[in-house]
């Protein structure tokens, strides 16, 4: 494991050229990463009580290189290209009782749902706010799930519309 902050810079300098070679625009990864900034200065404080500040900072720059790979991933790969890819990686495993059609589908439906769930999230903070409610995590999360789950329902009558046999290697 990489400890050490100098390392670990130039590693993040080698994803920023990453970054530039596959024209990501900078206002993308700012956006990607302010939105985990609150988990990564959680992570800081929690290394600098337990640790020392060192660590935090080694820990930090880890996640955001592994959240920043991730993402470049995410941007420059389509999702079927990828789901077709776990399949594949995942054809060795079928003797173990593991089904490569049913796992690449139900990651293919996780990275479909994100978005919704983004945008669902965002719905119900407006609405409440629209009816004078703060954003209190706790009074968003019931119309959140209630719409979560209409819509995975929506989803399996669907796939249950297409007859759709996850143990068949076919797509839907």
């Amino acid at each position: 494991m990489v400890s050490s902050i100098a390392v670990l810079s130039l590693f993040l300098l080698f994803v920023t050229l990453l970054y530039r070679m596959a024209k990501i625009p900078f206002h993308n990864v700012v956006k990607q990463l302010k939105s985990m900034s609150l988990f990564l200065i959680l992570i800081f404080v929690f290394q600098v009580f337990f640790k020392s500040w060192l660590e935090g900072v080694e820990v930090v720059l880890r996640l955001i290189i592994l959240f920043s790979l991730s993402s470049l991933i995410s941007f420059t790969t389509k999702v079927s290209d990828m789901v077709d890819s776990i399949q594949a990686g995942l054809q060795h495993f079928h003797c173990f009782g593991i089904n490569p059609s049913k796992v690449s589908m139900v990651i293919s439906m996780a990275i479909r749902f994100i978005p919704l769930l983004s945008e669902k999230f965002n719905e119900v903070r407006e609405a409440q706010c629209a009816r004078g409610f703060d954003s209190n995590i706790f009074a968003l999360a019931m119309p959140l799930i209630i719409r979560t789950i209409k819509m995975a329902s929506e989803v399996a009558e669907a796939l249950e519309a297409r007859s759709y046999d996850s143990n068949t290697d076919s797509k839907v």
